[in-house]
């Protein structure tokens, strides 16, 4: 060994390259384009998979040569109940929310109580990144790539006949 291995670390790489490469596997599985294509199905999480493989390797490597570099090794910054508790009601409120007010309304309340949860009190503008940030990417998603993300904005009031 060129350093002090760490067990632990030496663990999490190996578990990584493990599901890495059982996601290669999957990857590979996958069917291939049909006719003539050279772009198909796989080209992305083919990508990915590599991509994976290499990380896991270069973390593995960096273990068993003495470690993680630029780890941190005391815990300077606890665990923030109240921080977390704005992420989870931001994500919970989104999925309940967005089939009665639509998309982009969910989302910009996803990002502003995303932010608070991060630190953020300035709610005005919170707000209105999240609207801009949410409109462009129901944008991008629709007309663009052709995904359907169902209304921009719901309507509350619709009947669920």
């Amino acid at each position: 060994m060129l350093g002090r291995v760490r067990r632990a670390e030496v663990a999490l790489s190996a578990g990584l390259l493990t599901l890495s490469a059982g996601f290669a596997w999957l990857v590979w599985r996958l069917p291939d384009a049909p006719g003539y294509s050279q772009v198909g199905p796989k080209v992305v999480p083919a990508m990915a998979a590599i991509g994976l493989l290499v990380a896991s390797c270069v973390l593995l490597f960096e273990a068993m040569a003495g470690g993680f570099r630029g780890r941190v090794v005391e815990d300077t910054d606890p665990f923030d109940a109240k921080g977390f508790a704005w992420l989870a009601a931001g994500l919970a409120l989104q999925m309940v929310l967005i089939q009665y007010t639509g998309f982009v309304a969910a989302a910009t309340l996803l990002f502003l109580l995303t932010a608070r949860g991060l630190g953020s009190r300035r709610w005005a503008r919170d707000l209105l990144i999240g609207a801009v940030l949410a409109s462009v990417l129901y944008g991008l998603f629709t007309g663009v790539l052709g995904l359907s993300l169902g209304p921009s904005f719901g309507n509350p009031f619709r009947s669920s006949a």
